[in-house]
């Protein structure tokens, strides 16, 4: 379960006496490689399971603690080691249960997120930089920056060099989405991960004056609600969530629904509103509005709180928010490459915070969304390869798990995208664009002097990637080669099959290769060209590359952009 395994996370600090982070006498002891230290004033606040933490602004060292009105630290710091906790009740909810796998990896913290001016980057380099030092094995970054290229980027070079130390580091798509190019950190040596939902809602019925009714989701889930005053029906896009019931609580209002717009579909979000709320789709939003617009007598509605729901469906999709590519400066690679849940997480929150009414303090909890919750969800996946398979690289470690996730929904069915209300299904990611480094640039990306003239060049879609980016032109045929690398079992025969992006031919040699042992590596060349059916110039066409052994099954995404 990850034991041994230090994952340091860096974002906006801690709370260190909540119950997620107390070790219940189960940890094993911090590794004898961890370097780091404790900088909380009370050195007691570090255990086995939060073995170190330090904060970052400038020359200053404040304190680690995150900051009650923030919390984002704390959620994410909790996400990452899924702990397992039971809580009497959360926002109203009787009984609500919070069950997750306990993971006996240790936690690091590195607060580098307090300021908001242009030391922020500078504290996150030297949190990065500080967790290289003190012999983390995870990276998690919970944030990012407006893309840049890689040589003018001190984020994306820092996390060069603590691959090169051998730690995994991943990150947050950033959650700029539905549009296209606005995913965040998209060098290839990361693991770029985007948000989706999942088959948990915590229930809201929306009960319209004509006998309509449907369904929403709120994180507030009063026991009753008498509606006999106003009910607001904000836009989504007209203030932060809970800052919405704030204000519609002072200004006299009993209830709010929030309605989606196309641009945020089919995602609603279970927050901790401070007076009874239902989020509603926009499929949803519309019949309430066709009601408000045709009703002859005055509208009525009231809002019925069921609880939380499972099995809901579809699940997963992926949420309107998460960021698209192409990445502007990835070279060719699909970023983000791997989505995760990330919508309404329910996670550890700081125990001062005004904003959540508990019972017991030390079990405060908060929903919040975004691909900041993914991440450290993939954070501790990689604890748990890592810890199983020691002798695995960064690499094959990012490998492992782009290879075996899963393209189809519970159902079977491809999944779908919560922008316009699933109208699409959730593609392969887009390839970016290409760029050209000379050698001043490449050598400030690689921290050493680099001659490009020495070390030769390499298409993006030639190098040794788990999923497959390529630009073609519809007259030419084209090349590409991976090399495999059995992690299974010895004595393995995999069957190869591609299903093809519409138009294209993609011809794969040998068919079928056999591994003899662990660790053996075989190579495979794809040669794509057109069926000669009309491609426009700028499309994106997707497939996949499947290997079958019967035993064990991987893939890996094609996107063919037509040039």
């Amino acid at each position: 379960m990850g034991s041994g395994v230090i994952i340091g996370v860096v974002d906006s600090g801690i709370t260190p006496n909540h119950a997620s982070f107390m070790d219940d006498g189960t940890m094993p002891p911090k590794p004898p490689t961890w370097k780091g230290s404790c900088r909380f004033r009370n050195k007691t606040l570090c255990n086995n399971k939060l073995i170190g933490a330090i904060a970052f602004r400038g020359s200053r060292r404040p304190s680690p603690k995150d900051a009650k009105n923030d919390g984002h630290g704390t959620h994410v710091a909790s996400i990452a080691l899924e702990v397992l906790l039971i809580t009497p009740m959360f926002l109203g909810l009787p009984g609500h249960r919070i069950e997750h796998s306990h993971l006996k990896a240790h936690l690091a913290i590195y607060k580098a997120c307090s300021t908001s001016d242009l030391r922020v980057m500078r504290d996150i380099v030297a949190a990065i930089e500080e967790a290289i030092k003190n012999g983390v094995d995870i990276l998690s970054l919970s944030l990012g920056q407006q893309s840049l290229p890689f040589y003018d980027d001190d984020m994306m070079i820092a996390t060069l060099s603590a691959i090169r130390a051998k730690i995994f580091v991943c990150m947050a798509a950033g959650n700029s989405g539905p549009y296209r190019k606005s995913v965040e950190n998209g060098a290839p040596w990361i693991l770029t991960v985007g948000a989706s939902t999942h088959d948990r809602r915590v229930s809201a019925t929306v009960k319209l004056g004509n006998g309509v009714e449907v369904e929403g989701e709120s994180g507030y889930q009063p026991s009753t609600f008498n509606a006999t005053g106003n009910i607001i029906f904000p836009g989504f896009g007209e203030g932060k969530y809970r800052d919405m019931s704030v204000n519609v609580k002072a200004a006299g209002g009993v209830g709010m629904i929030v309605l989606d717009t196309s641009r945020e579909g089919a995602t609603t979000l279970s927050y901790d509103y401070v007076l009874p709320t239902a989020h509603v789709n926009y499929t949803t939003a519309r019949k309430i509005v066709n009601y408000l617009r045709n009703t002859s007598s005055a509208a009525t509605a009231t809002i019925a709180f069921n609880g939380t729901k499972f099995g809901a469906r579809p699940s997963p999709t992926v949420g309107f928010f998460s960021s698209r590519g192409p990445h502007p400066y990835n070279g060719g690679i699909i970023k983000p490459r791997y989505p995760w849940t990330g919508v309404n997480i329910l996670s550890a929150w700081p125990l001062d915070s005004d904003q959540i009414r508990m019972v017991l303090r030390a079990h405060i909890f908060n929903f919040d969304d975004g691909t900041s919750m993914a991440t450290p969800h993939l954070a501790g996946i990689a604890a748990l390869l890592k810890n199983i398979h020691k002798n695995w690289s960064t690499a094959t470690i990012k490998s492992a798990i782009m290879t075996t996730a899963n393209r189809f929904d519970l159902d079977g069915n491809p999944i779908l995208d919560d922008y316009k209300e699933h109208i699409n299904h959730a593609n392969a990611i887009d390839m970016g664009s290409g760029t050209r480094y000379n050698d001043t640039q490449v050598s400030t990306v690689a921290g050493s002097l680099v001659q490009c003239s020495i070390v030769g060049s390499i298409a993006p879609e030639d190098l040794n990637y788990p999923s497959i980016s390529i630009s073609l032109d519809p007259s030419k045929t084209k090349s590409i080669n991976r090399t495999l690398t059995n992690v299974g079992d010895a004595n393995e025969v995999y069957n190869i099959d591609v299903e093809e992006p519409k138009g294209i031919t993609v011809v794969v040699s040998p068919s079928s290769i056999q591994f003899s042992q662990i660790g053996e590596e075989k190579n495979i060349t794809l040669e794509f060209s057109s069926k000669g059916m009309p491609l426009n110039q700028g499309n994106i066409l997707d497939g996949q590359l499947q290997l079958d052994s019967g035993k064990h099954f991987i893939r890996s995404p094609i996107s063919v952009t037509i040039l």
